[in-house]
């Protein structure tokens, strides 16, 4: 019982650390974000402004996404309060579409 109760307290915690930093009204810069050559520009956790992803094995916070659009994925590890991760994804972090898998070895 007392694991189920602190299950639910974590999980407490960590929605409200992932909404309480929100702003009511979006503040971002007039000019959008200029990347590097092949960086996306994704929206940033709130959904207010756009920023260059993070990329493969770069740190990553809900500020600052991975770039999903090459299949990577925030990876918190232990991190119970979710402030920093690092950007991970499947197969060296690249999107393989069915016609490829053949070629991976």
């Amino acid at each position: 019982m007392a694991f189920v109760a602190y299950l639910a307290l974590l999980t407490t915690v960590a929605i409200t650390e992932m909404t309480a930093s929100c702003p009511v009204v979006c503040e971002c810069p007039a000019q959008p974000p200029v990347c590097l050559p092949g960086v996306s520009i994704v929206p940033d956790r709130c959904g207010c402004c756009k920023v260059c992803a993070a990329q493969l094995n770069e740190d990553c916070s809900h500020a600052k996404p991975c770039d999903n659009h090459k299949g990577l994925e925030c990876n918190y590890g232990n991190d119970v309060i979710v402030a920093w991760g690092v950007c991970q994804g499947e197969g060296g972090g690249r999107k393989f579409h069915s016609e490829n898998s053949s070629h991976l070895q």
